[in-house]
Protein backbone atom coordinates (compact mmCIF):
# COMPACT_ATOMS: atom_id res chain seq x y z
CA UNK A 1 0.00 0.00 0.00
CA UNK A 2 1.26 3.71 -1.00
CA UNK A 3 1.23 6.15 1.32
CA UNK A 4 -1.92 7.89 0.51
CA UNK A 5 -3.60 4.38 1.04
CA UNK A 6 -1.75 4.31 4.76
CA UNK A 7 -2.73 8.06 5.44
CA UNK A 8 -6.51 7.26 3.71
CA UNK A 9 -6.79 4.33 6.36
CA UNK A 10 -5.32 5.78 8.96
CA UNK A 11 -8.18 9.00 9.21
CA UNK A 12 -11.12 6.21 8.51
CA UNK A 13 -9.91 4.89 12.01
CA UNK A 14 -9.92 8.14 13.20
CA UNK A 15 -12.86 8.79 12.02
CA UNK A 16 -14.12 5.91 13.86
CA UNK A 17 -12.69 6.88 17.11
CA UNK A 18 -14.17 10.30 16.92
CA UNK A 19 -17.73 9.40 16.20
CA UNK A 20 -20.26 11.16 18.39
CA UNK A 21 -23.32 9.15 18.29
CA UNK A 22 -25.17 10.64 21.30
CA UNK A 23 -24.31 13.59 20.16
CA UNK A 24 -25.97 13.53 16.58
CA UNK A 25 -28.88 12.40 18.26
CA UNK A 26 -32.35 14.18 16.41
CA UNK A 27 -33.84 13.95 20.41
CA UNK A 28 -30.88 15.06 21.90
CA UNK A 29 -31.34 18.73 20.61
CA UNK A 30 -34.48 18.64 23.15
CA UNK A 31 -32.20 18.78 25.81
CA UNK A 32 -30.36 21.88 24.68
CA UNK A 33 -33.29 24.01 23.60
CA UNK A 34 -33.21 27.44 25.28
CA UNK A 35 -36.64 28.69 26.33
CA UNK A 36 -37.29 29.77 22.88
CA UNK A 37 -36.58 26.25 21.48
CA UNK A 38 -33.57 27.61 19.72
CA UNK A 39 -30.04 25.30 19.91
CA UNK A 40 -27.01 27.88 20.63
CA UNK A 41 -25.10 27.83 17.49
CA UNK A 42 -21.94 26.00 18.46
CA UNK A 43 -24.07 23.01 19.07
CA UNK A 44 -25.91 22.79 16.20
CA UNK A 45 -22.82 22.86 14.08
CA UNK A 46 -21.07 20.18 16.52
CA UNK A 47 -23.85 17.69 15.46
CA UNK A 48 -23.85 18.83 11.64
CA UNK A 49 -20.45 17.84 12.43
CA UNK A 50 -21.29 14.50 13.77
CA UNK A 51 -23.52 13.79 11.15
CA UNK A 52 -20.68 14.07 8.58
CA UNK A 53 -18.32 12.56 10.34
CA UNK A 54 -21.05 9.41 10.20
CA UNK A 55 -21.73 9.46 6.81
CA UNK A 56 -18.06 9.30 5.82
CA UNK A 57 -17.88 6.69 8.59
CA UNK A 58 -20.72 4.49 7.02
CA UNK A 59 -19.71 5.18 3.62
CA UNK A 60 -16.09 3.97 3.89
CA UNK A 61 -17.24 1.19 6.10
CA UNK A 62 -20.15 0.06 3.36
CA UNK A 63 -17.31 0.58 0.70
CA UNK A 64 -14.81 -2.03 2.72
CA UNK A 65 -17.53 -4.37 3.69
CA UNK A 66 -18.47 -4.74 -0.07
CA UNK A 67 -14.06 -5.14 -0.75
CA UNK A 68 -14.21 -7.63 1.86
CA UNK A 69 -17.19 -9.90 0.87
CA UNK A 70 -14.95 -10.40 -2.44
CA UNK A 71 -12.14 -11.62 -0.89
CA UNK A 72 -13.92 -13.69 0.97
CA UNK A 73 -13.59 -11.93 4.01
CA UNK A 74 -16.43 -11.34 7.18
CA UNK A 75 -16.46 -7.68 7.80
CA UNK A 76 -15.18 -8.05 11.29
CA UNK A 77 -12.65 -10.21 10.07
CA UNK A 78 -11.35 -7.31 7.32
CA UNK A 79 -11.02 -4.83 10.04
CA UNK A 80 -9.18 -7.29 12.27
CA UNK A 81 -6.38 -8.17 9.90
CA UNK A 82 -6.44 -4.35 8.32
CA UNK A 83 -5.91 -3.45 12.03
CA UNK A 84 -3.35 -6.25 12.82
CA UNK A 85 -0.98 -5.38 10.11
CA UNK A 86 -1.38 -1.25 10.67
CA UNK A 87 -0.34 -1.73 13.96
CA UNK A 88 2.66 -4.07 13.53
CA UNK A 89 4.26 -5.10 16.52
CA UNK A 90 1.65 -3.62 19.01
CA UNK A 91 -0.92 -5.98 17.51
CA UNK A 92 -2.02 -7.51 20.77
CA UNK A 93 -5.78 -8.94 20.66
CA UNK A 94 -6.87 -6.25 23.25
CA UNK A 95 -5.23 -3.10 21.44
CA UNK A 96 -7.12 -4.59 17.83
CA UNK A 97 -10.14 -5.22 19.90
CA UNK A 98 -9.87 -1.57 20.94
CA UNK A 99 -9.31 -0.25 17.48
CA UNK A 100 -12.35 -1.96 15.90
CA UNK A 101 -14.57 -1.32 18.80
CA UNK A 102 -15.49 -5.22 19.29
CA UNK A 103 -15.40 -6.80 22.98
CA UNK A 104 -12.54 -9.05 23.16
CA UNK A 105 -14.48 -12.17 23.88
CA UNK A 106 -15.53 -11.74 19.93
CA UNK A 107 -12.04 -11.44 18.87
CA UNK A 108 -11.65 -14.88 19.85
CA UNK A 109 -13.37 -16.21 17.40
CA UNK A 110 -12.06 -13.80 14.61
CA UNK A 111 -8.66 -14.81 15.21
CA UNK A 112 -8.86 -17.95 15.36
CA UNK A 113 -10.94 -17.64 11.86
CA UNK A 114 -7.78 -16.20 10.64
CA UNK A 115 -5.74 -18.35 11.57
CA UNK A 116 -7.00 -21.20 9.99
CA UNK A 117 -7.33 -19.02 6.59
CA UNK A 118 -3.69 -18.86 7.20
CA UNK A 119 -3.75 -14.67 7.11
CA UNK A 120 -2.06 -14.49 10.77
CA UNK A 121 -0.02 -16.06 12.85
CA UNK A 122 0.10 -15.67 16.93
CA UNK A 123 3.65 -15.04 18.16
CA UNK A 124 5.25 -14.34 21.77
CA UNK A 125 5.26 -10.78 22.75
CA UNK A 126 8.79 -10.18 23.42
CA UNK A 127 8.22 -7.75 26.20
CA UNK A 128 5.85 -10.44 27.80
CA UNK A 129 6.13 -14.38 27.27
CA UNK A 130 2.31 -14.56 28.32
CA UNK A 131 1.09 -12.24 25.68
CA UNK A 132 1.00 -12.86 22.32
CA UNK A 133 0.66 -10.21 19.13
CA UNK A 134 -0.80 -10.99 15.76
CA UNK A 135 1.45 -10.92 12.71
CA UNK A 136 0.15 -10.88 9.04
CA UNK A 137 1.13 -13.53 6.98
CA UNK A 138 2.40 -13.26 2.91
CA UNK A 139 -1.11 -14.34 2.36
CA UNK A 140 -2.67 -11.82 4.60
CA UNK A 141 -0.95 -9.56 2.94
CA UNK A 142 -2.11 -10.38 0.17
CA UNK A 143 -5.56 -10.40 1.25
CA UNK A 144 -5.12 -7.03 2.16
CA UNK A 145 -3.67 -5.57 -1.24
CA UNK A 146 -6.94 -7.85 -3.10
CA UNK A 147 -9.19 -6.28 -0.55
CA UNK A 148 -7.90 -2.19 -0.32
CA UNK A 149 -6.20 -1.97 -3.68
CA UNK A 150 -9.81 -1.40 -5.61
CA UNK A 151 -11.25 0.68 -2.70
CA UNK A 152 -8.43 3.20 -3.11
CA UNK A 153 -8.96 3.03 -6.63
CA UNK A 154 -12.01 4.19 -6.67
CA UNK A 155 -11.85 6.32 -3.68
CA UNK A 156 -8.86 8.15 -5.75
CA UNK A 157 -11.43 8.35 -8.84
CA UNK A 158 -13.60 9.92 -6.77
CA UNK A 159 -11.34 12.18 -5.44
CA UNK A 160 -9.87 13.08 -8.75
CA UNK A 161 -13.68 13.72 -10.14
CA UNK A 162 -13.93 16.19 -7.61
CA UNK A 163 -10.63 18.34 -8.94
CA UNK A 164 -7.23 18.80 -8.48
CA UNK A 165 -6.93 19.96 -4.91
CA UNK A 166 -9.80 17.69 -3.31
CA UNK A 167 -7.24 15.22 -1.83
CA UNK A 168 -5.40 18.30 -0.21
CA UNK A 169 -8.24 20.11 0.80
CA UNK A 170 -9.97 16.43 2.60
CA UNK A 171 -6.52 15.68 3.95
CA UNK A 172 -6.56 19.06 6.32
CA UNK A 173 -9.70 18.98 7.40
CA UNK A 174 -9.34 15.77 8.60
CA UNK A 175 -6.16 16.62 10.35
CA UNK A 176 -8.13 19.64 11.89
CA UNK A 177 -11.00 17.30 13.19
CA UNK A 178 -8.42 14.76 14.38
CA UNK A 179 -6.13 17.32 16.43
CA UNK A 180 -9.48 18.68 17.82
CA UNK A 181 -10.92 15.46 18.76
CA UNK A 182 -7.30 14.47 20.26
CA UNK A 183 -7.46 17.81 22.69
CA UNK A 184 -11.04 16.93 23.53
CA UNK A 185 -10.10 13.49 24.75
CA UNK A 186 -7.06 15.18 26.61
CA UNK A 187 -9.22 17.19 28.49
CA UNK A 188 -11.89 14.87 29.19
CA UNK A 189 -8.80 12.39 30.67
CA UNK A 190 -7.49 15.16 32.54
CA UNK A 191 -10.86 16.27 34.08
CA UNK A 192 -11.26 12.47 35.14
CA UNK A 193 -8.31 12.06 37.09
CA UNK A 194 -9.06 15.23 39.17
Amino acid sequence: MGSGADKLLHYQQQLRRTRWDVAKGARMTELFTDANGDLPEYHGQLMQLAEMIDRVERSMSHSLQFFAHRCGLPFIDSQVLASAFDLGENARPSVIAEHVRVPLSTMTGVIARLERNGLVVRERANDDGRAYILSVTEKGETVLKEMLQPMFEEIHKVITEAGDDALHSITVAFEQVCTLTEMLERRVQEQARD
